[in-house]
């Protein structure tokens, strides 16, 4: 691989990202330009915060970023807060990245109508993961949290894995306790406090 002034380099470790917009053509271009990056894999490609807790854990377990852009989502800015929060509490080893419209602006974030070299610049500094654990959930309890947040309700989830409804509703307790979240309502509503940072 080359590197700026023609100098042999050696690839870094593959960085997994995930794109969280809520407009098409924007969540398409985003995952081209991430793709063109040496190393880089896109491995969710997501229009909603719903659809992103949707996405296997699996894959979720293997991101070291995600990528948002907080304005195209449904409820903007508000629901983006809380979508940053969630993954924070939920992935707490991934990078958040936020892009926002001109004119939003944050301060860390990247300007989503930037010039293709400067958001190609601002993307390549790729999070990497510190390691430890991804998430201090079992994986019943981020099955039903995940759900919880992608809309599904404990009845359904129930019908779908087999288990009672007293089991599932014991895990969502459980890992709102894990947490640090007293009741459900706060980890799909509530904004966190400026120095969370």
């Amino acid at each position: 691989m080359r590197g700026r002034r023609g100098q042999e380099t050696e690839p870094g470790p593959p960085r997994y990202v995930a794109v969280v917009d809520g407009n098409a053509a924007g969540r398409t271009g985003l995952s081209a330009l991430l793709r063109s990056q040496p190393g880089c894999h896109v491995l969710a490609e997501v229009g909603s915060a719903e659809a992103f807790w949707r996405v296997p854990g699996g894959r979720l377990w293997k991101l070291d970023e995600v990528l948002v852009h907080v304005c195209s989502l449904a409820g903007a800015p508000q629901s983006g807060r809380v979508f940053i929060r969630q993954v924070r509490l939920l992935l707490p080893g991934v990078r958040v990245r936020v892009l926002w419209s001109e004119g939003a602006g944050a301060e860390g974030g990247v300007a989503y109508g930037a010039p293709l070299n400067t958001l190609r610049e601002a993307l390549g500094e790729g999070g990497r993961r510190k390691g430890g654990a991804v998430t201090p959930l079992t994986a019943g309890e981020w099955r039903v949290l995940t759900g919880a947040m992608s809309g599904v309700p404990v009845q359904t989830l129930a019908r779908q894995t087999g288990r009672s409804v007293k089991t599932l509703y014991g895990q969502r307790y459980s890992g709102l306790r894990r947490l640090g979240v007293r009741r459900l309502p706060a980890l799909l509503t509530e904004v966190p406090a400026r120095d969370e940072g």
